[in-house]
């Protein structure tokens, strides 16, 4: 039997707001001593299996993609390592149909909660709130979504490697 690798879908931000969010990112993984991480809403996860077959289907999106928007909540805490501290994200209808979309090709439905992380690890809740007060209310409330990625997440955080990415 093959190894198979893990990978997850990424819709990413313009420019513009993707240099905002991941330097909020960034100086909160290096003051908490956690790992840094593209800002990203995560589509689709846990997609297991050989790397140019993963290929194949993730790119059976192409026909499909069109930029949209998808407006940001509230800043939440989670119980999880990767929820830890994220704002969510309503689930519009673009959302909502490229998600299905996703699903279908790649044969995986599963619950979907999507956000857009700002810190991963375990902290107690007094810590979360602490942290909070120090994350900027978003200069953008409507995130731009321009591209979607296929990353591989088998390994540890640092090593996450990005495929391919299309744009929208």
């Amino acid at each position: 039997m093959k190894y198979t690798r893990k990978y997850s879908l990424w819709l990413e931000l313009d420019k513009e707001q993707a240099i905002f969010y991941n330097s909020t990112i960034e100086l909160l993984s290096k003051k908490y001593d956690c790992p840094t991480f593209q800002a990203h809403i995560t589509l689709l996860g846990g997609i297991y299996g050989e790397e140019n077959i993963v290929l194949n289907q993730f790119e059976k999106l192409k026909p499909y993609l069109k930029s949209f928007s998808l407006k940001l909540l509230e800043l939440e805490f989670g119980n999880t390592y990767f929820q830890s501290i994220f704002y969510t994200v309503e689930k519009n209808q673009p959302l909502k149909v490229l998600r299905q979309l996703a699903e279908n090709i790649f044969n995986k439905k599963e619950t979907y909660f999507p956000h857009l992380s700002m810190l991963y690890g375990h902290f107690a809740l007094s810590q979360k709130e602490e942290i909070s007060k120090q994350i900027s209310q978003p200069l953008y409330n409507q995130l731009m979504i321009s591209k979607i990625a296929l990353v591989d997440t088998t390994e540890m955080i640092n090593d996450w490697k990005t495929l391919l990415t299309l744009s929208l």
